[in-house]
């Protein structure tokens, strides 16, 4: 796992010299932030199912995104949170705001008149404080099943694993192509913004 965790400063390191200032625009930022999310861990991921296996890299979804995602949120100045209608991580259940977004993609994806990938965001107040909200969906990929597919699929060692961190997890069942869950992405505004 430590060498899981190295690859992903240095895959991180690298992304952020990269990084361009979004210069106060909100979308912008949301969406250079959830990019760089995105990059980072699939690399991460995909590198630890390659050299660990499966079992290994629910520790990259539970672990190591959390550092992934602290870097960027201090880079960009935003806050990040993976939610779904279907948790394996209850925190990462949605609050009553994200659960109404979540279930409105879910109707729209299911009517035809929204497709998996389209972003929505919105200026919000929370708390009293106005945010901007940019949610972009997740839609399963094929190798994103081998933990979140069909419970008989799941191997052995990766159900035992996910049962063992997860005792209440929901994020079982899913198909290829199918809507997951969003990142949603909350940048702070100024009133008049």
């Amino acid at each position: 796992m430590k060498k899981i965790t190295i690859l992903a400063v240095i895959v991180f390191a690298a992304t952020a010299i990269l990084a361009t200032n979004p210069a106060d625009d909100p979308k912008e930022t949301a969406k250079q932030a959830v990019g760089d999310l995105m990059k980072t861990m699939m690399g991460v991921l995909m590198q630890t199912m390659s050299a660990e296996g499966p079992a290994e890299a629910i520790g990259v979804c539970a672990d190591t995104a959390y550092i992934i995602k602290a870097d960027i949120e201090e880079r960009y100045g935003v806050k990040i949170k993976r939610t779904t209608l279907k948790p394996r991580n209850p925190n990462n259940a949605p609050n009553a705001y994200e659960k109404e977004v979540l279930e409105m993609y879910a109707e729209e994806i299911e009517a035809g008149t929204m497709e998996k990938d389209e972003i929505f965001y919105e200026r919000v107040k929370e708390n009293g404080e106005l945010t901007f909200k940019y949610f972009r969906p997740m839609s399963m990929m094929g190798a994103c099943l081998t933990c979140h597919g069909d419970a008989e699929a799941v191997p052995e060692d990766v159900a035992a694993k996910i049962a063992e961190r997860y005792p209440e997890d929901q994020a079982m069942g899913y198909h290829e192509g199918e809507f997951r869950g969003a990142i949603v992405i909350t940048v702070p505004m100024e009133e008049g913004e």
